[in-house]
């Protein structure tokens, strides 16, 4: 309780708030970044992004790296000035828009990289003529379908005999080689989880009135809502996970649903013997283990 109400007072006083993504919690700030950049140009990004990560560098010290996985929405010119300014490692999705050549690159790669029996890559330097002459590092990778899909515009390029393949490409500045570099951006699938269990979970997506007040205000709650629940699961039951390439997050939690079942939606009769409120959960031994483990916890 005292973490959300440090969130909610954070953004009441019109401070930036971030995303710990490493132990599973969110924050409004990163949903409101998503929200602006969401804009017609984009533009309304690029300042909430500056004054983000000055907050970061400021709130960790200068003894944290910085890195982000993003998809190709921020696939911008201005925004890779700007991390790379701030020193922020960085891999972002690159659309295959024509004037970036990539179709070219794919054709003319003589020579693949495996990443798993499906999938391989190859690196390439990228220049933007567009953008007056950058030069990006990217990898593009390859990965074997079974049949024709909508995305396989690249089926003319090579002889139908080779199978279809889908391609994806990632401009970095990490150091990181190919198949750890696949691996990396695999590990954004715990964002979108995140924001598919504020929705699902939490009715993030929901409009509940007519008033823009109201819907931020509900929003707010939504997402102090979520932290409560990780928070409860930090202090309880999460696990630490092995460690994998994909950089999840450092502990591995329930999801509202199943918390819902386990914990909230129990039948249980409230009574107060010699005066002390007492929940009796039943005499099925599974139930009154979990909720004797939480108090115990609870109370170390």
């Amino acid at each position: 309780m005292r973490r959300a109400k440090a969130e909610l007072r954070a953004r009441v006083n019109g401070q930036l708030a971030f995303r710990y993504q490493r132990t599973g919690l969110t924050s409004y700030a990163g949903l409101e970044f998503v929200r602006r950049w969401l804009r017609r140009d984009g533009k309304a990004g690029v300042p909430f992004l500056r004054a983000l990560l000055y907050q970061l560098r400021t709130t960790l010290g200068p003894g944290y790296a910085l890195e982000c996985r993003m998809d190709g929405a921020f696939f911008r010119h201005d925004v890779l000035a700007l991390l790379a300014r701030a020193g922020v490692e960085y891999a972002i999705k690159v659309p295959f828009h024509p004037w970036l050549g990539l179709r070219a690159q794919v054709q003319g790669t003589r020579r693949w990289t495996r990443v798993t029996d499906r999938i391989q890559c190859a690196e390439h330097e990228l220049t933007v003529a567009a953008w007056g002459g950058p030069r990006y590092r990217i990898v593009i990778y390859g990965v074997y379908v079974q049949h024709e899909t909508a995305k396989n515009f690249q089926l003319d390029l090579f002889d139908p005999n080779d199978g279809h393949y889908e391609y994806s490409a990632v401009v970095t500045n990490k150091a990181l080689r190919g198949p750890a570099l696949w691996a990396f951006m695999a590990g954004r699938s715990v964002h979108e989880k995140v924001y598919g269990e504020l929705k699902s979970g939490f009715a993030f997506a929901c409009v509940p009135t007519m008033q823009y007040a109201a819907n931020s205000a509900w929003q707010l709650l939504t997402v102090l809502a979520f932290n409560l629940s990780r928070s409860f699961q930090l202090a309880t039951t999460a696990r630490a996970p092995r460690r994998v390439a994909k950089r999840r997050t450092l502990f591995g939690f329930e999801t509202i649903h199943t918390l819902r079942a386990l914990c909230l939606q129990r039948a249980g009769v409230l009574g107060h013997p010699q005066g002390r409120a007492t929940v009796d959960v039943g005499a099925a031994p599974g139930v009154a283990d979990r909720f004797k483990r939480l108090d115990r916890l609870l109370a170390a």
